[in-house]
Protein backbone atom coordinates (compact mmCIF):
# COMPACT_ATOMS: atom_id res chain seq x y z
CA UNK A 1 0.00 0.00 0.00
CA UNK A 2 1.04 3.58 -0.76
CA UNK A 3 0.20 6.61 1.74
CA UNK A 4 1.43 10.53 1.74
CA UNK A 5 3.70 9.37 5.15
CA UNK A 6 6.61 11.24 6.39
CA UNK A 7 8.03 14.61 8.06
CA UNK A 8 9.30 16.11 4.55
CA UNK A 9 6.85 17.47 2.23
CA UNK A 10 8.42 16.14 -0.70
CA UNK A 11 8.00 12.14 1.09
CA UNK A 12 4.04 12.63 1.49
CA UNK A 13 3.93 14.17 -1.71
CA UNK A 14 5.59 10.92 -3.14
CA UNK A 15 3.76 8.63 -1.14
CA UNK A 16 5.66 6.33 0.51
CA UNK A 17 5.61 2.51 0.32
CA UNK A 18 3.99 0.56 3.56
CA UNK A 19 4.01 -2.76 4.70
CA UNK A 20 1.20 -3.10 6.80
CA UNK A 21 0.71 -6.20 9.21
CA UNK A 22 -1.96 -6.49 11.95
CA UNK A 23 -3.27 -8.77 14.28
CA UNK A 24 -6.63 -8.90 16.14
CA UNK A 25 -7.70 -10.80 19.32
CA UNK A 26 -10.61 -11.39 20.80
CA UNK A 27 -11.96 -14.09 23.46
CA UNK A 28 -14.28 -17.28 21.86
CA UNK A 29 -16.60 -18.71 24.35
CA UNK A 30 -17.56 -21.16 21.86
CA UNK A 31 -16.03 -22.61 18.23
CA UNK A 32 -16.62 -19.92 15.75
CA UNK A 33 -17.71 -22.76 12.86
CA UNK A 34 -17.15 -20.89 9.75
CA UNK A 35 -19.44 -17.86 11.04
CA UNK A 36 -18.31 -14.61 10.15
CA UNK A 37 -20.68 -12.80 12.37
CA UNK A 38 -18.41 -14.06 14.94
CA UNK A 39 -15.27 -13.00 12.73
CA UNK A 40 -13.78 -10.20 11.33
CA UNK A 41 -14.08 -9.66 7.93
CA UNK A 42 -10.28 -8.84 6.78
CA UNK A 43 -11.99 -7.43 3.85
CA UNK A 44 -13.02 -4.56 5.92
CA UNK A 45 -10.27 -4.17 7.52
CA UNK A 46 -8.27 -3.33 4.75
CA UNK A 47 -10.70 -1.13 3.42
CA UNK A 48 -10.61 1.24 7.05
CA UNK A 49 -6.83 0.90 6.46
CA UNK A 50 -7.16 2.04 2.74
CA UNK A 51 -9.53 4.63 3.63
CA UNK A 52 -7.21 6.19 6.75
CA UNK A 53 -3.93 5.66 4.08
CA UNK A 54 -5.81 8.67 2.25
CA UNK A 55 -5.04 11.19 5.03
CA UNK A 56 -1.44 12.64 5.90
CA UNK A 57 0.76 11.97 8.42
CA UNK A 58 4.38 13.08 9.39
CA UNK A 59 4.90 10.07 11.29
CA UNK A 60 4.38 6.01 11.27
CA UNK A 61 3.33 6.07 14.98
CA UNK A 62 0.06 8.72 14.00
CA UNK A 63 -0.74 6.37 11.23
CA UNK A 64 -0.99 3.50 13.15
CA UNK A 65 -2.93 4.90 16.26
CA UNK A 66 -5.71 6.66 13.49
CA UNK A 67 -5.64 2.43 12.05
CA UNK A 68 -6.14 1.80 15.69
CA UNK A 69 -8.84 4.16 16.65
CA UNK A 70 -11.18 3.30 13.68
CA UNK A 71 -10.63 -0.67 14.32
CA UNK A 72 -11.91 0.35 17.56
CA UNK A 73 -14.75 1.72 16.75
CA UNK A 74 -15.76 -0.42 14.31
CA UNK A 75 -15.34 -3.67 15.31
CA UNK A 76 -16.71 -4.08 18.75
CA UNK A 77 -15.59 -7.74 19.01
CA UNK A 78 -11.84 -6.89 18.76
CA UNK A 79 -10.44 -6.49 22.61
CA UNK A 80 -6.58 -6.21 21.51
CA UNK A 81 -5.10 -5.24 18.35
CA UNK A 82 -1.78 -4.71 17.30
CA UNK A 83 -0.28 -3.03 14.31
CA UNK A 84 2.91 -3.30 12.38
CA UNK A 85 4.05 -0.58 9.97
CA UNK A 86 6.91 -0.68 7.93
CA UNK A 87 8.06 2.01 5.53
CA UNK A 88 10.84 0.28 3.27
CA UNK A 89 14.14 1.13 1.49
CA UNK A 90 14.27 4.54 3.33
CA UNK A 91 16.85 7.58 2.83
CA UNK A 92 17.94 9.09 5.67
CA UNK A 93 20.59 12.29 5.87
CA UNK A 94 22.31 10.64 2.91
CA UNK A 95 22.38 6.99 4.59
CA UNK A 96 19.97 4.49 2.84
CA UNK A 97 18.14 2.17 5.53
CA UNK A 98 17.05 -1.15 4.61
CA UNK A 99 13.46 -0.09 6.54
CA UNK A 100 12.41 2.46 9.54
CA UNK A 101 9.03 0.51 11.50
CA UNK A 102 6.98 1.04 14.20
CA UNK A 103 5.04 -1.87 15.95
CA UNK A 104 1.44 -0.57 18.48
CA UNK A 105 -0.35 -2.45 20.78
CA UNK A 106 -3.85 -1.58 22.00
CA UNK A 107 -5.83 -3.16 24.25
CA UNK A 108 -9.98 -2.28 24.34
CA UNK A 109 -11.21 -4.07 27.12
CA UNK A 110 -13.82 -1.96 29.18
Amino acid sequence: MTAPIGVHALERKAKCVLEISVQLSWETSTPIREDLSQSVDYADVVSLIRSVLHQEFALLESLGETILDNIAARFPLVEEAQITLVKPHILISGAQLESSSVCLTRNFRH
